[in-house]
């Protein structure tokens, strides 16, 4: 409901609010759901899951650099279900995630990624995972993070998003400007048919013009902006199910933590 006043705006009834907060709940079963139904599912369809890739020539042209590629996604539509978009193409495909509290999802989320071959680093990790991530950029590798949510140990810089701010993680930014990898921010909409379209766009950084590493406000600011026109066109494909926006966080809201052993 507080994320939903803060998309909807102050005018927003509170009925709209509830609407919106049930989509976004179903939303979120749907797509628990849609990870155990394709552990069992033949890779023709799998694949045909995928109905577009709009903006594929960004993510060839990072390729061609040799330099590594971060997918900045967030938690919208199926991004799990997207992986099938890149790991079509790419030998190894690594993600950074934080294990779920839930053995059961967890157990069905890690299955999947391991059926598409995705090496997973787990944030938990600490120090040793951004390691993990440096080396696998290094080699031109593909990786993903999620850019909508700060976690626990993480930095984070609070950027205008609707009708409020947000915290969005440096470590990505950050890692992108150390290692020369191009961050290609990428979004995956759940169309009515149920199919997926997968949203490519243009680096952020792993430019030769970039400044220097800290200097991260522009592209944060950047991916901060098609974030909102995304959840914008489908409010209720944003997976948040806690406070997201800084105004409304609590002592127990993830991006709200200071502690932290990490330069990240």
């Amino acid at each position: 409901m507080a994320n939903a006043r803060r998309i909807l705006g102050p005018g927003a009834t509170a009925n709209a609010c509830a609407r919106l907060g049930r989509a976004v709940f179903s939303s979120f079963y749907r797509s628990v759901c849609e990870l155990a139904e394709l552990r069992s599912a033949t890779d023709e369809q799998i694949a045909s899951r995928i109905a577009r890739i709009d903006g594929i020539e960004h993510f060839l042209a990072s390729r061609a650099r040799g330099r590594g590629t971060l997918l900045l996604t967030a938690h919208f539509g199926a991004f799990e279900a997207g992986l099938t978009a890149m790991t079509a193409r790419e030998r190894c495909v690594s993600v950074l995630y934080r294990p779920d509290p839930l053995p059961g999802f967890e157990s069905i989320r890690s299955a999947w990624r391991k059926r598409l071959g995705v090496v997973e680093i787990s944030v938990d990790e600490g120090l040793a995972a951004w390691i993990r991530l440096r080396s696998a950029l290094a080699s031109n590798g593909v990786v993903a993070i999620q850019g909508d949510r700060v976690l626990p140990g993480q930095k984070g810089i609070p950027v205008p998003f609707f009708h409020g701010h947000v915290a969005i993680p440096v470590g990505p930014f950050k890692l992108a400007r150390m290692t020369g990898a191009s961050l290609l921010p990428v979004f995956v909409t759940r169309l009515p048919d149920g199919r997926l379209q997968v949203s490519i766009e243009d680096a952020l950084s792993g430019n030769a013009a970039d400044s220097a590493i800290d200097d991260v406000q522009a592209p944060i600011a950047r991916f901060a902006s098609l974030l909102q026109q995304v959840v914008a066109s489908a409010p209720d494909q944003w997976l948040m199910l806690h406070r997201a926006w800084v105004e409304d966080a609590t002592s127990d809201t993830p991006w709200g933590s200071r502690s932290s052993a990490l330069s990240f």
